[in-house]
C-alpha cells in the first residue's frame, strides 16, 4: 500500500479506512477542544509524561483525530518529525489547519515506517476502538524498532460503563490489572501507569 500526497498536502491511499468511531465527531470536536477543560488537562497529562519519558525522535500520533494533541506535542519534540495517522479525512482536513505537517490519511499498518526515525509512537484513546486489542498492538510492535516508546491513554474501568461508550465506538474499558495483562502478552516493559480523571 502507498501514499501519494493530494492536493491539500495530505498523504492518502485508495483504501477504505473502515474504524469504529462516530464518522462525523471530527468537526464538533475541533470546535471544542481549545476551550475544553477534559482536553487542556489531558493534554497537560501527556505532556508531562512524555517530559518524564522523553521523545529522541520522530514521533507518531496514531489515530491523533483533529491533531490537536500532536500540535501539542511538536513543540517539545520541534528538532524531529511529527507525524499525524487518522483514518478520518475529516480530521486530517483540521489538522491540515492546525500546522500539522506530515498527516497520513489512513492506518497505522499502511505506513512504511522505514521513511521516518521513529523512536515514540502514541494511541491517545484508540485503543478501546479495536476490537482485538491483542492483535493491534502485537502488529505494532513488529513495525516498531526496539526501544520504541508506545504513549497510551484509554478510558479506565467498566463500572464506568455508559451509552456513550457504545456510541463512541468503545469495545471496552481498562484497568491496571488489563494494561498489566496486555504488557505481559505482548512481552512489553510497562514503564509507568497512571489514573486521571
Amino acid at each position: 500500500m502507498s501514499f501519494y500526497k493530494d492536493e491539500n498536502g495530505i498523504f492518502v491511499t485508495n483504501s477504505s479506512h473502515e474504524v469504529s468511531f462516530p464518522i462525523d465527531a471530527h468537526t464538533g470536536l475541533a470546535e471544542i477542544e481549545e476551550s475544553s477543560f477534559w482536553f487542556s488537562h489531558r493534554n497537560e497529562i501527556i505532556l508531562t509524561v512524555l517530559n518524564r519519558f522523553p521523545l529522541t525522535g520522530d514521533f507518531v500520533d496514531i489515530g491523533g483525530g483533529n491533531g490537536f494533541q500532536l500540535m501539542n506535542i511538536k513543540r517539545i519534540n520541534s528538532k524531529n518529525k511529527n507525524i499525524l495517522v487518522e483514518p478520518s479525512y475529516e480530521g486530517c482536513l483540521q489538522a491540515k489547519k492546525r500546522g500539522i505537517q506530515y498527516i497520513y490519511n489512513g492506518l497505522f499498518e499502511e505506513l512504511d515506517v522505514s521513511e521516518y526515525d521513529i523512536h515514540g509512537v502514541s494511541l491517545f484513546d484508540v485503543l478501546e476502538h479495536i476490537e482485538d486489542d491483542f492483535k493491534a498492538m502485537n502488529e505494532l510492535i513488529m513495525k516498531l524498532k526496539s526501544g520504541t516508546r508506545i504513549y497510551l491513554t484509554v478510558p479506565a474501568h467498566n463500572y464506568l460503563w455508559s451509552e456513550v461508550d457504545p456510541f463512541g465506538g468503545h469495545f471496552r474499558r481498562y484497568n491496571k490489572r488489563m494494561i498489566k495483562n496486555l504488557s505481559s502478552e505482548l512481552a512489553v516493559e510497562l514503564e509507568y501507569f497512571t489514573y486521571f480523571f
